[in-house]
């Protein structure tokens, strides 16, 4: 897979988060310093949405992973059958302003899927997540972005008939790029 569904053509993360969360999660040494090279931000807008199970994978992202709650308290559910319903193996509270860490090659990192469901929720809340991408999977992504995705979103524009359309042109490049990465 190319790039692992990586996105490298999004906006550098402002300032303030480098300064107010992850400069002073290095001086108190949880990160380490330059670890974090990808910060995503989860909205639950009015908390009656969640996120379903998954594994933060390893193909993708070198662990630890770090997630900052903020705007309210919630929990991280673990090992789930369905999203939406209120089973599970357990939880962990997240009071609003912990930090949570799945720690490598931990159980809660790799052994079990996590979520965040809507009955883990107090209202609106967010959660801020800080990890490392792969250096391979970050220069896939950039490989991707600059040789299929602006290229076929660009050369689309074309005003003749015949023109291939972008998710063509996006699926053209990609088998080429497969097949030159074998």
């Amino acid at each position: 897979m190319v790039g692992a569904g990586v996105r490298v053509d999004v906006s550098e993360p402002p300032s303030w988060i480098y300064k107010q969360v992850i400069d002073p999660m290095v001086g108190d040494k949880i990160v380490e310093k330059d670890f974090i090279n990808s910060i995503a931000l989860n909205v639950y807008h009015d908390g009656k949405e969640g996120l379903a199970q998954h594994f933060d994978d390893a193909v993708r992202f070198r662990q630890p992973i770090y997630s900052l709650r903020i705007f309210s308290d919630s929990r991280l559910s673990f090992g789930s059958q369905f999203y939406g319903f209120c089973n599970g193996a357990f939880c962990i509270p997240m009071p609003r302003g912990c930090i949570t860490i799945l720690e490598e090659e931990s159980f809660a990192a790799n052994g079990i899927k996590h979520c965040v469901r809507p009955c883990d929720m107090t209202g609106k809340s967010a959660a801020l997540i800080m990890r490392q991408m792969h250096h391979k999977v970050l220069n896939e992504a950039k490989q991707y972005d600059e040789k299929v995705d602006f290229p076929s979103w660009f050369s689309t524009l074309s005003i003749d008939e015949n023109s291939i359309s972008y998710s063509d042109q996006k699926r053209i490049e990609a088998e080429k790029i497969l097949r030159g990465l074998k």
